[in-house]
């Protein structure tokens, strides 16, 4: 596993999951994430509009640290609240 220049972990070895991208590595808070809640579908955490994987979920870490991929700090969200939360922390 290495981190990225925005710090997240990327799990670079081949990963073979559901989520996975063809090219096998993937960002380990998405991996976690979907141990924790499954396939879905799901509700966006903030506004609660509908949400799957593969199709506008995406991983908000509610300590805002990339790195800190702990189940309890991570929730699926939309885009549009992400980028919501990810302004209002600058």
């Amino acid at each position: 596993m290495t981190k990225n220049s925005n710090g997240y972990v990327v799990m670079s070895q081949r990963v073979k999951h559901i989520i996975a991208p063809p090219s096998g590595s993937m960002f380990k808070h998405r991996l976690v994430l979907f141990d924790k809640i499954g396939e879905g579908p799901h509700l966006c955490t903030w506004c609660s509009c509908p949400i799957n994987w593969g199709a506008g979920l995406e991983v908000d870490h509610l300590d805002h640290v990339r790195d800190n991929n702990k189940p309890a700090n991570l929730v699926a969200t939309c885009r549009r609240c992400n980028m919501r939360r990810r302004r209002k922390r600058t």
